[in-house]
């Protein structure tokens, strides 16, 4: 049976055509996913939760016009409380690098993701590597690579999660770049890497998205 997955992807930093073409690739190796690519707004978020999708992917942080007076944000009150319910009643999220950042503290999105970006630093060398030798949510494996790329400070409520990629840089130390967990009857994963096109494709990213993708459409 096809599962479709809906994909909200490209914010003011992050261009979504690149993380599109990535999204795509990694997706059609994988049998039966109709994927659907929106921008990310109140309407199209709306709009895909009415259709009760497999997998909602989310590479896109909240501001819409960051360097505004005005700041304009795409997560209404209404969207965090449907956007939950989703998850909790069994429906799988899976959140790419800047959808980590901008979404408030108390919203039930931060609540239900387990981690937030609070900075980064210029960019530089970054390891990403799991630890343990092996991806634990995957038959995948192992991953450790270094790429150019943003060293991604986050806060992660380690206790009520699963973190199994980590991030190393030499100047800036060693950081958090991949957790997972269930949320009620639905999955939610986070991935760090990465910001730009090289590190997109590269092998591992691909592959680490893919052992994701997967994850969340079991």
């Amino acid at each position: 049976m096809e599962r479709k997955v809906v994909a909200f992807l490209g914010d003011f930093y992050h261009q979504r055509v690149p993380l599109e073409q990535v999204v795509q690739r990694v997706l059609s190796s994988i049998r039966d996913v109709k994927l659907e690519t929106q921008i990310p707004t109140a309407q199209n978020m709306e709009h895909a939760l009415e259709q009760t999708p497999a997998m909602i992917i989310l590479g896109a942080e909240n501001r819409i016009n960051p360097e505004d007076e005005v700041v304009q944000c795409w997560l209404t009150d209404n969207i965090d409380h449907q956007l939950e319910a989703y998850v909790a009643k069994g429906g799988s999220l899976v959140i790419l690098h800047s959808a980590l950042a901008s979404y408030p503290s108390d919203s039930k999105y931060r609540k239900m993701i387990k981690g937030e970006f609070i900075s980064h630093p210029p960019e530089g060398e970054v390891r990403y590597f799991c630890a343990e030798g092996k991806c634990p949510f995957s038959e995948q494996g192992h991953y450790d690579y270094t790429v150019i790329d943003e060293f991604y400070v986050v806060e992660v409520d380690e206790a009520e999660t699963h973190v199994f990629l980590y991030s190393e840089s030499e100047t800036y130390g060693k950081g958090l770049a991949g957790w997972y967990h269930a949320y009620g009857q639905g999955k939610v994963i986070c991935l760090v890497p990465t910001h730009h096109m090289e590190g997109l494709t590269h092998e591992e990213t691909l592959r680490l998205y893919h052992s994701a993708f997967e994850w969340g459409l079991a």
